[in-house]
């Protein structure tokens, strides 16, 4: 039987960078993906030291763009004829009040954190329903369950993935389609250092 295939969005660091490295390491086919292919060092290095760059592909993906979307999913398809799980995780935060946040930026988050996830499970889901099988893992937040001061924006965007992921589950469940939200809490990645953007309303008054 060929390896099971993962593909990963936002793995240039953080929970999408470990996750990639853990499933190799399990055995699985990794597609790991990342917006900016000049910042993938510290994932080359990483793989290294596990010893699975052989069972990791990197491509360039920016989960905004509907082209790479579908470039890499039918790559993926059409070089493996198989996509077993999806794993979500690409994504920033926008800090700032709400009052000061910009309707742009608040739409640039929705359309990164919210709108990115649910094109990439869109994107592989006639591969799955094919199947009849395949896992969808959507790295939410604690924050996706309640609301915080100066991250509304963020805060919002994962509100928004819980409500549409647990309505998702409901609908391919029958297909032996899985659906999973993972709920972090603080944790040491670079979505509060490097991933994070104040809004320009912020610093105006």
């Amino acid at each position: 039987m060929p390896d099971k295939v993962a593909v990963i969005t936002g793995t240039s660091s953080g929970f999408g960078l470990l996750t990639s490295i853990e499933l190799a390491k399990a055995g699985y086919r990794v597609v790991a993906t990342m917006p900016d292919l000049s910042k993938r060092a510290k994932f080359d290095q990483a793989a290294a030291a596990a010893g699975v760059p052989d069972k990791i592909d990197v491509h360039t993906l920016d989960v905004t763009l509907s082209s790479d979307i579908a470039t890499v999913v039918d790559t993926v398809a059409h070089d493996y004829g198989r996509i077993d799980v999806l794993v979500n995780n690409a994504g920033f935060a926008v800090s700032g009040f709400a009052e000061d946040i910009k309707l742009e930026e608040l739409r640039l988050q929705l359309e990164t954190n919210f709108f990115g996830a649910v094109a990439m499970t869109k994107a592989v889901l006639p591969t799955m329903r094919k199947q009849r099988s395949g896992h969808i893992i959507q790295l939410s937040s604690i924050l996706g369950l309640h609301g915080s001061v100066t991250i509304s924006s963020y805060a919002a965007s994962k509100h928004a993935l819980e409500g549409w992921s647990e309505s998702l589950r409901l609908e391919v469940n029958a297909l032996g389609i899985k659906v999973v939200l993972l709920e972090p809490g603080s944790f040491a990645t670079g979505i509060w250092s490097e991933g994070t953007r104040m809004g320009r309303g912020v610093d105006k008054k």
